[in-house]
């Protein structure tokens, strides 16, 4: 959070290209908590005839058009340069407000993509010209005056500016493109002192398809992103956009905005690590359930829900591990918080594919995933995406069918088929909205083997909820069983369990004992706080 040190406040008249004077601090030096509630949220997505209204309504729910909604209280939409210069920078404002109206907020954007006036002409790449904005190093602030007046002649920092100013108040994470190390380069999960990889060497700028631009340029977006930014919101978040790549972060880590190879200078004297406060990175786990095994001469698979939910521990531990050795520890330099902004596996199972999918692992998954992501401090986690583009039966890639609804071409809003993914969203969202994981209890509930889930304190209703389910082990099968004991001091006469579609079928059952029989499908247990 960036101090406010101001001598005097210049009129409300003159906001529109001035801000009151203040310490810009970075990433290096200030701690920015991210306090807020856990964010249930989804990615959007284009189809025909619905717009942007019709697509909050469903995912957010509308009481007014008898709509319940798939309990996603934030969103991932895009604010492009080439859209709101084309279109007015105020576009967009209604349906920020109307997102609002719905109670949803806190949410992630993603930024970037100049319209063809602001975009650089220069070449890093042979018959590719570069996707990033023209003058990017000319000079973020009018006399070099941070937290002043912007220099419109660099065309980042002014479309920064103006788009934060009208849609600052609605947004909290700012992700600065969208998968910035995108690449068919296998230099990007190359091991150390293999030739081409990332870790020794910079990205080719070649390589890195959705920017064509040295990763210098990249940092150097995020260092504009976050001296706007903090200047407007000092509260908000700047994060990476959506990587996929550890060794893309440990570029950013090890160079400076300087063109120059990165190197420190009195102009750029901070490594990326000073310029965002936020790690988004993007989770796909049917492309991590398989390992190669000698002993078999082949992939060892484990598409289930279980280890599809646990790789996002372990997708977080990678890049934890690159900033850890870079000095975000809490210790040296200030921990980043964490969401992820993709995430997801279809419901069902692609003929010519190996990946997971089925409605059933899909729904656990769901429910799994968004304990995983609570009882590993990711403050977000948003879905890709709010609909499926082709029915189950049709849908030839993974993609086509990962949502929480199916719209069909050509069909009008409301017209869609609500997936069991849908309610165990919201069922999950509905109990877990306003409580606070409890990692104390949770390690006393988790004492018998086989079992896996989450404990929450929900103070405004004054009860716990648990999150239990018996984990999953078998090469695409939900099946699991677990006898289950209650620890003895839960009494069992006011305690309550309700099966992963409560928020379809509204039927719960009070628990006669503390026995319970668990299986692949996490169930919700209920019961008051002691006075």
């Amino acid at each position: 959070m960036a101090v406010l040190s101001t001598a005097f406040c210049l009129p409300l008249f003159f906001l529109s290209v001035f801000t009151c004077a203040q310490t810009i601090h970075n990433a290096n030096t200030k701690e920015n908590f991210y306090t807020g509630s856990f964010n249930f949220g989804v990615n959007g997505g284009y189809y025909p005839g619905w717009f942007d209204d019709h697509i909050a309504n469903i995912a957010a729910g509308n009481p007014k058009l008898r709509l319940p909604g798939a309990g996603f209280n934030s969103l991932r939409p895009a604010l492009f340069a080439h859209f709101l210069e084309e279109w007015g920078y105020d576009i967009r404002v209604d349906i920020f407000q109307h997102y609002s109206s719905l109670g949803m907020q806190n949410h992630a954007v993603f930024i970037g993509y100049p319209s063809e006036q602001q975009r650089s002409h220069d070449s890093f790449c042979e018959n590719e010209p570069s996707k990033v904005f023209a003058n990017l190093y000319e000079p973020i602030w009018m006399e070099g005056k941070q937290g002043t007046e912007v220099n419109k002649n660099n065309h980042y920092a002014w479309y920064v500016y103006r788009m934060v100013q009208k849609y600052g108040d609605y947004v909290k994470f700012w992700e600065v493109w969208n998968e910035p190390d995108f690449t068919h380069s296998p230099g990007a999960y190359k091991r150390k002192g293999e030739e081409g990889n990332w870790w020794d060497m910079d990205p080719e700028p070649c390589e890195l398809s959705n920017l064509y631009a040295p990763v210098q340029y990249y940092i150097r977006m995020l260092r504009i992103t976050y001296e706007v930014v903090k200047t407007l919101q000092p509260d908000d978040f700047v994060c990476t956009g959506g990587i996929g790549y550890p060794s893309f972060l440990d570029a950013i880590l090890r160079n400076t905005d300087n063109p120059d190879q990165g190197k420190i200078s009195e102009e750029y004297p901070e490594k990326g690590g000073a310029w965002f406060d936020c790690l988004s990175f993007h989770y796909y786990p049917m492309y991590d359930l398989h390992r190669w095994d000698n002993s078999i001469a082949g992939f060892r698979y484990e598409r289930h829900s279980d280890a599809a939910a646990d790789g996002i521990g372990r997708a977080k531990g990678r890049f934890e591990e690159v900033l850890q050795q870079y000095g975000y520890d809490g210790r040296n330099y200030p921990e980043k918080a964490w969401i992820i902004t993709e995430c997801n596996i279809p419901g069902v199972q692609i003929s010519d594919k190996d990946y997971i999918g089925s409605d059933e692992a899909q729904r656990n998954f769901i429910i799994k995933a968004l304990v995983q992501c609570h009882k590993r401090d990711i403050s977000g986690l948003y879905f890709y995406q709010i609909a499926s583009t082709q029915s189950r039966n049709e849908a030839r890639d993974p993609f086509d069918a990962m949502g929480f609804f199916e719209i069909m071409p050509c069909s009008k809003p409301y017209d869609y088929n609500t997936c069991n993914a849908a309610w165990a969203n919201k069922t999950t969202a509905d109990f877990l909205k306003n409580a606070q994981y409890h990692a104390a209890m949770t390690g006393e509930m988790l004492y018998t083997e086989g079992i896996d889930g989450a404990v929450y304190r929900d103070e405004r209703k004054e009860r716990y909820i648990a999150v239990l389910w018996a984990k999953t082990q078998t090469d695409q099968n939900e099946s699991a069983s677990v006898s289950y004991t209650l620890p003895e001091h839960w009494e069992s006469n006011n305690t309550r369990l309700y099966e992963w579609d409560y928020s379809k079928t509204g039927k719960d059952r009070k628990l006669k004992d503390r026995n319970i029989e668990l299986n692949g499908s996490p169930v919700f247990i209920i019961w008051q706080i002691k006075k």
